[in-house]
């Protein structure tokens, strides 16, 4: 798939590192809020092996607050910019925003990736900026709203996001969100889709996910998945994000073993590590 100048083989895992330049994210918030930090987090990023670094300025965990689009453009533009001076030509970078003035303003930064969670539905005029931007679009199969959403494990999670089934359920879903991307003129060889790992699931719902993620492949997109440190990782012992690398990794060598394209990960060199060794061990 070609991203901007930029030709990427996704029939291999390539790995898409996590930067979040907010206060409140789930995993790192406050880290990286500083502009300078942010880019040495990105090279860092590149240097340990992402061909992808995601940039996001709004916190999208459970119960976060909505952030406002000045805000969110004064956090992510000087960090994608900063990034796309050092690595320009090098990195896919990507904007992980759901409004499409921060997507504007980060597209002339040197972002060509837009990971949008509302799959191009939360900002009425998204759509139409994909399309005549020609940006790779990531679409993810999200209910509620971040502000209102339950953690998987929550008690209130199983009443409120019951699916029949939920692999069929987000199947339909992403065919939909798809279907309305092309119908919207983003072109169908531009477009990623992502099972939303933790967007209103269930933790029982979540690995019914990973566990069948191969059912995906007819919808004939590249699948990106970001379980990286989620709350449905934790466990019966509850262990805090910065914790959780087994069970991200677990979850990593299961999707790359299934054809998965992209894993969004916040842990790049010990997962590229773990990639280098199942790579290793096939070719044996």
């Amino acid at each position: 798939m070609r991203f901007g100048n930029i030709e990427v083989d996704l029939t291999a895992t390539t790995l898409m590192g996590v930067l979040n330049v907010t206060p409140d994210s789930f995993s790192d918030g406050g880290k990286f809020l500083d502009i300078d930090s942010a880019i040495a987090r990105g090279l860092e990023l590149f240097a340990q092996g992402a061909t992808f670094i995601d940039v996001g300025g709004e916190s999208t965990r459970p119960g976060a607050k909505r952030v406002l689009k000045e805000d969110e453009i004064a956090r992510v533009v000087p960090v994608i910019r900063g990034l796309h001076e050092e690595l320009g030509g090098k990195v896919v970078l990507s904007i992980d925003t759901r409004n499409r003035k921060t997507a504007e303003r980060a597209f002339e930064a040197g972002a060509i990736l837009l990971n949008d969670i509302s799959a191009l539905e939360y900002d009425a005029t998204m759509a139409d900026f994909a399309a005549a931007s020609k940006m790779v679009v990531s679409l993810m199969h999200m209910v509620d709203d971040p502000s209102s959403m339950s953690w998987s494990s929550d008690a209130d999670a199983k009443d409120k996001y019951d699916y029949p089934d939920v692999v069929v359920s987000v199947h339909e879903a992403l065919r939909s969100k798809r279907d309305y991307a092309i119908s919207s003129g983003v072109s169908a060889d531009k477009i990623i889709l992502d099972v939303g790992l933790g967007f209103g699931k269930t933790v029982a719902q979540n690995f019914q996910l990973i566990r069948e993620i191969d059912r995906f492949s007819d919808l004939h997109c590249p699948m990106l998945v970001g379980a990286s440190r989620k709350s449905f990782l934790a466990g019966v012992d509850k262990k805090p994000a910065s914790q959780r690398l087994i069970g991200s990794l677990g979850v990593a060598m299961w999707c790359a073993e299934r054809g998965v394209s992209i894993l969004r990960v916040h842990d790049v060199e010990e997962t590229k590590e773990m990639l280098h060794l199942v790579e290793t061990i096939q070719k044996s």
